[in-house]
Formats: C-alpha cells, structure tokens, sequence
C-alpha cells in the first residue's frame, strides 16, 4: 500500500476501495456459509482494532495523549507475549 501512495492517492484510494468491495461481494455470496461468517467476524474484529489504533495515534499525534502512556501501550503487545510465553 506504501507503493501505491507513492504513485498517487487515486491508485491508492481505488485499490483500498476494491479490496473492500471484493470482500463485501464473496461475504454476502457466501453469508450461509460457517466459514464466512467466521472471516466476517475476525475481519470485523481487526478492523476495530485498527481503528483503535488510528484513533490513538491521532490523539499521541495531537499531543492528547502523553509520552509515557503512548510507551506504555506500545510495549503492551511484546508483555503479553512474554507472559504467554
């Protein structure tokens, strides 16, 4: 996606919008099926994710959120790993 934000923001914009259409037709030609609706949810579940992400990065961005919890949140990850392992 970097490469094509380097092109443009058309080519950008249209490849963003045609991955989603994509994924919009196979899941509702598909929305009986058990393994659709399972990549419906953890598809939904990292879009929201993502969307966190985007909001706090736009907070820390804004100077809203300090340096210290931006530290803290981004190391959050690598913790849990660590516990897990």
């Amino acid at each position: 996606m970097a490469e094509l934000l380097n092109i443009g923001n058309f080519p950008f914009l249209m490849v963003k919008v045609a991955m989603g259409a994509i994924t919009a037709v196979v899941f509702f030609r598909y929305a009986n099926n058990r393994l659709a609706k399972y990549g419906l949810t953890v598809s939904l579940a990292t879009y929201l994710g993502l969307m966190v992400v985007h909001a706090f990065t736009g907070l820390a961005a804004f100077g809203y959120i300090s340096e210290n919890l931006a530290h803290a949140v981004t190391d959050l990850p690598s913790r849990l790993f660590a516990m897990i392992i």
